[in-house]
This record gives C-alpha cells, structure tokens and sequence, in this order.
C-alpha cells in the first residue's frame, strides 16, 4: 500500500471522491511520506484480515479515501505473487468521534490556559509548600 504504483491506482481510479489536492505540488518523497502517514495497512495475527487505517482532515474524506483504497484493491488484476487471493470487505469504514492525531498546537495552547487559570484563580503549587 506504500509503494507509488498503488497510489497512482488510487488517484487516477474514477471512483475516488476524496480530495486529492493535498498530495498535488508535493515532492516525490514528500508525497511518499503523506501517503505513508494518511493511508496504513496491518495484517492481524492469526487471521487473513487485513486492517487499513484512513487519516484525513475530513472524516468524509477519510471514509471515502478508505473506500477508495478497498476498491482499488478488489479491481481484477491485482498483482498479487501467489496463489488465488480474494478480497472482500468484512466491516464498513467506522469513522472516530473524537479526534484521531493529536494537535499539538491545541493542546499546549489548552495547558498554558488551564495552568494560567489555575494560578489565577488561587490554587496553590503543592510543590512549594513547606510541611512542619
């Protein structure tokens, strides 16, 4: 799923609805590395399920770049080194409710207000407190 030959598969299939802007104007490698980071796939231990992961900045996009990922992988031809391999989807794409990557910015800029508020309001640091 990392190599360049499927993610030109997925980009020029005519069923992909994501948007696709945000791996155009990139380098090769800058490309590569988007395409590592927002699409992964894992084999679970024990079983012949693959798990793929979709990460976009959208959950529709990351829905749809997931289905599109599926589609590309059941097309007849794949290339695959040996024997009769098929593909199907076991679950639908489930989409997270809460945020998938955290956003540093935003959580640092949370934890200077939490701790100014802390301090504003009076409570004291425990750590300069001295104890007879």
């Amino acid at each position: 799923m990392k190599t360049t030959d499927f993610y030109d598969k997925v980009m020029q299939s005519p069923t992909a609805s994501f948007d696709k802007s945000q791996w155009q104007n990139l380098s090769d490698r800058d490309q590569r590395k988007k395409w590592s980071k927002d699409l992964s796939a894992s084999m679970i231990y024990g079983t012949g399920l693959m798990d793929v992961v979709a990460y976009s900045n959208t959950q529709d996009d990351a829905v749809n770049l997931a289905n599109a990922n599926h589609a590309d992988n059941r097309k007849p031809g794949l290339r695959i080194c040996r024997g009769d391999v098929s593909i199907k989807t076991v679950d639908n794409p489930l989409v997270s409710r809460w945020p998938a990557r955290p956003n540093f910015l935003l959580n640092t800029g949370i934890g200077f207000a939490s701790e100014f508020l802390s301090q504003a309001c009076g409570y004291p640091d425990t750590k300069n407190i001295i104890q007879h």
